[in-house]
């Protein structure tokens, strides 16, 4: 009997150390988690840079092409220091440049959003506003909220799918890489 008590003791004691130690790195990876909050800001409800205006109008004449920019906080420009430095921007600049016209660039973009909003995105556009190209980036809160790739998949063919009927092309980059109807998704 005497032979037990050493190693029930030893196993009590482990069992001890390791729940310890458990709790102390779970205190400490919370609180490392809300100095980050603190320092970086929840981006949920927070605006991005207002970058919508017809881009390098004086650089090129004509008529501009209409670039449509839908998804999260990255479409939406949430970081960029400078409104030229949002992906809307940087992308109308782009094509400005290789098309030799200027882009009137509209984003319909919000902060937060997970591919279910695609949807509202496209709701709140005027019925007759058509775009040259429309650019969809989004996924990452998808991923941060364990939204199944499956249904995110779903949800971004149908709004490619709205798109496509009012007669615009896509371009589509996701955190879920899949192959819909004939569309390439980008990672």
């Amino acid at each position: 009997m005497r032979a037990r008590r050493p190693v029930t003791l030893t196993a009590a004691s482990t069992v001890a150390v390791l729940g310890a130690t458990a709790v102390a790195m779970r205190t400490l990876i919370s609180r490392q988690a809300a100095i980050a909050r603190r320092r970086i800001g929840k981006p949920l409800g927070e605006q991005a840079l207002d970058a919508d205006r017809v881009w390098r109008g004086k650089k090129h004449p004509g008529e501009p092409v209409e670039l449509l920019l839908l998804g999260d906080s990255i479409a939406a420009g949430l970081g960029a220091g400078h409104r030229r430095d949002t992906l809307g921007a940087r992308l109308a600049k782009g094509i400005a440049r290789d098309a030799a016209r200027p882009v009137r660039l509209r984003t319909a973009a919000v902060v937060g959003s997970e591919t279910s909003a695609l949807t509202a995105q496209l709701a709140e556009l005027p019925p007759e506003y058509r775009a040259d190209v429309a650019v969809i980036v989004v996924g990452g809160n998808d991923v941060t909220h364990r939204v199944p790739a499956t249904r995110a998949a779903a949800q971004l063919e149908e709004a490619i799918g709205i798109l496509r009927a009012r007669g615009m092309p896509v371009a589509s980059s996701s955190c879920a890489a899949a192959r819909v109807a004939g569309t390439r998704w980008v990672t």
